[in-house]
């Protein structure tokens, strides 16, 4: 039978299932796969080649993966990205760089792709992975900038923090949404006070999404607001904060008032908790 033909799904499918235990030392396993991998008409070979190379795992796996990533069809490339994610690792995070300056491949659904998955395999591979991001958050295409904001919430670290902190000045509306959503995943002193300068943001749902973040993350929100009410020698603008939220209850945007609404309701409520708990 051809790798192409309607036998070769099940049969690749079945080649994954046999071999997926084999482990990155099987070389029988790998270049089976490769040939499927190149010669394979069939899309569904592709794929459960791609699905199988994820299991297999190793250096030869990651290269042949990259090469699937150009594939044309959106089910073989996206089990591609699966199989990435899964492998994880300082390969991994160069393959979905080059996937993200390839500016040549099928519009920008891989590149947003590649964004996300970077998110998601950042762990101990996330200095790489947050340079990578720092370069999509140039991106001229506005998607791959809202993906690399939001991977880099899913990442974390200071890094990740000034980078989300500029991203706020991107002239997108929905690029500065994502990057106060993504601050607010991080949490902290600090990405509070940035978000409640991002209240002041009145173009688009920008204040929402700094309103929801700030909500999000409660304690320490309500630690640097409230002492900045109290600190009368602070930054005039953190002084501001509770106020900013104030007078959002006012907004016409329904969704901006309802959302400062809930923002303030659960930083008192965490305030009050606080203040139960270690009584004066």
């Amino acid at each position: 039978r051809g790798a192409g033909g309607a036998g070769g799904a099940s049969g690749a499918a079945s080649f994954a299932e046999v071999w997926a235990g084999s482990g990155p030392g099987s070389k029988e396993a790998l270049e089976r796969l490769r040939y499927l991998a190149l010669k394979a008409g069939n899309p569904e070979v592709r794929r459960a080649v791609a699905e199988a190379l994820g299991t297999i795992g190793g250096t030869e796996a990651v290269d042949l993966l990259g090469g699937l990533l150009k594939d044309q069809n959106k089910a073989v490339w996206r089990a591609a990205v699966r199989a990435l994610v899964a492998i994880g690792g300082k390969e991994a995070v160069e393959v979905f760089r080059l996937a993200l300056e390839d500016e040549g491949q099928r519009g920008s659904d891989i590149r947003v792709a590649a964004a996300r998955a970077l998110g998601k395999i950042g762990g101990e591979n996330g200095k790489e992975a947050v340079e990578v991001l720092r370069l999509a958050l140039s991106c001229e295409e506005l998607d791959v900038r809202v993906a690399a904001a939001r991977a880099l919430g899913k990442i974390g670290g200071n890094r990740s923090f000034k980078l989300l902190s500029s991203a706020l000045q991107d002239e997108e509306c929905r690029v500065r949404q994502a990057a106060a959503q993504a601050l607010g995943e991080i949490g902290g002193k600090e990405a509070a006070r940035v978000l409640s300068l991002a209240m002041k943001d009145k173009e688009c749902d920008v204040p929402i999404s700094a309103a929801f973040a700030l909500g999000k993350i409660r304690e320490d929100a309500v630690e640097v607001l409230s002492l900045a009410l109290a600190d009368k020698g602070s930054d005039p603008n953190i002084q501001t904060a509770f106020e900013v939220l104030r007078g959002a209850l006012q907004d016409e945007e329904r969704k901006v008032s309802r959302a400062a609404a809930e923002a303030m309701g659960r930083m008192y409520r965490s305030l009050n908790s606080r203040r139960i708990a270690s009584p004066v």
